[in-house]
């Protein structure tokens, strides 16, 4: 038994031992070549003159880096903010004309349209070409938000509560403010409409925020006093 097995394992090693031989005499190997140091063998079809088909790497590894690589700039600047408000501007009432109840009968109603100018000073801006332009510091311009507090009423389109209570109030009355083209501002809010930009006063040559106070009705008004009041910031952009 010993040797029949011993035969049939000979056997075995010979036919792998022939076939590696047929092998090498089909395809022809050619000498051991070395690439980046590393041994790469380069194989030569049966029946050509010496040709040889050339080791390549693959390359696959460096292509999918690159592809799942990615790179973020965020840039940014900081400026001096030396523009300030004039001392006059900082802490101003404004009065609105007197208007009766029946201007005032339903909500949205609005009344008494009054010029706001709040003058700043100090301003690191190039004076602008004529009235109504933007002024800025090359690239920087200097705008002005209004805050968001308690004396907002954002029910009513963010217009000011009124601030007056007891038997002298009027009801269904706030204040609202809008653009010179008479588009409402939505204070504390991101509406766009709520950040200013100051426009140059030609005869004064100073840069002035421009914009309208007006009574805003939230239902039949009735007689009385109103009072809103609002905070806002200067901001460089």
């Amino acid at each position: 038994m010993k040797f029949i097995l011993k035969f049939l394992y000979r056997m075995f090693n010979m036919k792998k031992t022939i076939l590696a031989l047929l092998a090498l005499g089909v395809f022809g190997v050619a000498n051991a070549t070395s690439v980046d140091g590393e041994p790469r063998t380069a194989i030569k079809p049966a029946g050509t003159a010496g040709a040889e088909i050339p080791y390549q790497r693959a390359t696959t590894t460096a292509d999918n880096t690159t592809r799942t690589h990615a790179k973020i700039t965020v840039k940014g600047k900081v400026v001096d903010s030396t523009c300030e408000i004039k001392t006059d501007s900082r802490n101003q009432t404004v009065q609105l004309k007197s208007v009766g109840v029946n201007q005032l009968t339903k909500v949205g109603d609005v009344a008494a349209d009054h010029l706001v100018q709040i003058k700043l000073e100090n301003c690191q801006t190039k004076a602008a070409a004529g009235a109504g332009t933007t002024a800025g510091t090359g690239n920087d311009k200097v705008t002005v938000t209004f805050n968001a507090t308690n004396k907002i009423d954002n029910y009513f389109d963010g217009t000011l509560k009124n601030q007056i209570t007891g038997a002298t109030a009027a009801q269904n009355v706030n204040i609202q403010f809008a653009n010179l083209n008479g588009t409402s501002i939505r204070l504390g809010t991101n509406d766009p409409n709520n950040t200013l930009t100051p426009t140059t006063n030609v005869a004064g040559g100073e840069h002035v925020i421009e914009f309208l106070a007006r009574y805003f009705a939230t239902g039949p008004s009735k007689a009385g006093e109103v009072q809103g009041e609002a905070e806002l910031d200067l901001a460089y952009e």
